[in-house]
């Protein structure tokens, strides 16, 4: 860390002796998606759904910068859960349910991939960037489905902070299952995977998202986390929305 930041210092040095304004350095400087969050919520009791909360890393990272925070953890995978559960435990205000948030309440297929972190209510697609070995499909299984906006409604959540969503591919159905807590501008700042190629049969891209959000009055504030492959091309990554009075 300390040589990343050396060189980018001596390099910002550089530029602004030829009369360059240093951009380069201002996107290392504030490629965090912690840092807006931060600015925003720090030292606050916030509220938190964390959909998609895989083995729980999400909430070790939340509680850390976040201490006073509520969370709300999602996972429908079965063997995942069980880790999720072992870890929030560890920590207070932290609930965890055993279900996909989506765009309708009932049931849905799961596809477990042969990388868990790949599990998705959408199939894998078949571009050649996706390896058998990690989006390959296992089983297909059926998990319970629920909506943001039902959940607020039987759980008494009248604000949510931050709403992060990874749910490989399924994200805008997610969103779609919040339109109510969206228009009511209940939630502050969206912390969502975006992909730019279909990863998953059928999925919203990163524009279908920024289309649908910006209907509700959220822009985006910054992309972070960017996976580009050998060609150049993006692949997938992280984007921050926040609604525009913000």
């Amino acid at each position: 860390m300390k040589i990343k930041k050396t060189i980018t210092k001596g390099f910002k040095k550089f530029l602004n002796n030829i009369g360059i304004t240093p951009y380069v350095y201002y996107i290392y400087k504030f490629n965090d998606p912690l840092l807006i969050k931060k600015k925003l919520f720090d030292n606050k009791d916030i509220t938190i759904f964390d959909v998609g909360a895989h083995d729980g890393r999400t909430i070790e990272l939340y509680k850390k910068h976040f201490p006073k925070s509520s969370i709300f953890s999602f996972e429908p995978t079965p063997k995942t859960f069980e880790i999720l559960v072992r870890k929030s435990s560890k920590h207070e205000n932290v609930k965890v349910f055993n279900e996909a948030l989506t765009d309708y309440i009932g049931t849905t297929d799961f596809h477990i991939n042969h990388s868990s972190l790949t599990n998705s209510i959408l199939k894998s697609s078949n571009i050649k960037y996706n390896s058998s070995d990690v989006y390959g499909t296992k089983e297909k299984i059926t998990v319970r489905a629920n909506t943001v906006d039902n959940f607020c409604l039987e759980n008494s959540v009248d604000k949510i902070e931050i709403l992060k969503i990874d749910v490989q591919g399924a994200d805008l159905q997610v969103l779609k299952g919040a339109e109510n807590m969206l228009k009511n501008k209940k939630i502050e700042l969206i912390f969502i995977e975006v992909e730019f190629v279909q990863v998953y049969q059928n999925q919203p891209l990163f524009h279908d998202i920024s289309l649908f959000l910006n209907g509700f009055g959220y822009n985006l504030f910054s992309l972070y986390n960017l996976s580009i492959n050998n060609e150049g091309q993006i692949i997938y990554g992280d984007a921050v929305f926040v609604r525009n009075e913000k």
